[in-house]
């Protein structure tokens, strides 16, 4: 987990259930409409990428699949055709990259971000958290490190905690900007 990924509230890892092979990872249908957080996390012993999901009731487990499977997983539970979403996006705000996931039925958006470090090249490095799960953001900045100068620290409304390698305005941007989105497609009546 390379110190990215960090659990609060005298909870180690042990106690946070791990299903690393696809038959044992739970149905997208049992987490999916609980989801508020996807970040992509390395767990020692297994050769790949792996998710780390948190539940809206403060849950939490770890997934053998990419970050991207879980957020189209999301998409595809609620019908979202992510092309559509992707072209809105570039239309609300010029942007094609770190789209984020509306979800109308539970009026919350997962928003993009630097998640980690990859240690690898063609690692994920985005991770998706919900605008309503973050319950505060500061600036984390780690002396020395050479890889991201600028950290920043965020608490979940479930009080669990995330310390990401993207510098405080550019997950402050990614925020707002998640938030803009929402409000522009409900005045344009697309949600």
């Amino acid at each position: 987990m390379g110190g990215v990924t960090k659990i609060v509230m005298n909870r180690t890892f042990s106690e946070i259930p791990v299903y690393l092979s696809r038959k044992s990872i739970p149905p997208a249908c049992e987490w999916a409409p609980h989801v508020v957080g996807l970040l992509p996390t390395y767990v020692t012993g297994y050769g790949g990428n792996a998710t780390w999901m948190y539940m809206q009731d403060g849950r939490q487990f770890i997934a053998g699949m990419h970050t991207n499977r879980a957020f189209r997983q999301v998409a595809g539970y609620y019908g979202i055709d992510l092309a559509s979403m992707r072209a809105h996006y570039a239309q609300a705000t010029q942007r094609s990259q770190w789209v984020p996931l509306v979800l109308r039925a539970r009026q919350l958006v997962l928003f993009a971000f630097k998640a980690r470090i990859p240690a690898l090249k063609g690692d994920v490095a985005t991770g998706y958290i919900a605008t309503t799960a973050v319950d505060r953001y500061v600036a984390d900045v780690r002396p020395g490190d050479q890889r991201c100068g600028e950290w920043t620290r965020i608490t979940l409304a479930s009080g669990h905690e995330i310390v990401a390698p993207t510098p405080l305005r550019r997950f402050q941007d990614h925020l707002h900007t998640a938030a803009y989105f929402y409000m522009y497609l409900q005045l344009r009546k697309l949600i």
